[in-house]
């Protein structure tokens, strides 16, 4: 009995960070005859109740159009921080 404890402790410091593992994720969306100027869109993370997590990705650099991506702009309210730093 000494020794299982030792080794189930050990088992589960290994196996947590396993299960908590990132995975990869590919989002496609196609943009169907637009004939606007540009186009803006934004993908964001929310967690199972639908609070925001996160902003992912945004097209479009002029910011005086993010506030008409409405539910982008509803769930940051509207922080331009929420932006800052994301790569590509």
């Amino acid at each position: 009995m000494k020794i299982v404890l030792p080794v189930l402790a050990a088992t589960a410091a290994f196996a947590v960070p396993t299960m908590a593992s990132a995975k990869q994720v590919t989002f496609e969306t196609t943009l169907k005859s637009y004939g606007g100027n540009a186009a803006y869109a934004v993908l964001w993370v929310t967690d199972a109740n639908g609070a925001y997590k996160g902003t992912l990705w945004m097209a479009g650099d002029r910011v005086k159009y993010w506030r008409h991506l409405s539910d982008w702009q509803r769930a940051t309210g509207g922080r331009t921080s929420e932006v800052d730093g994301i790569t590509g």
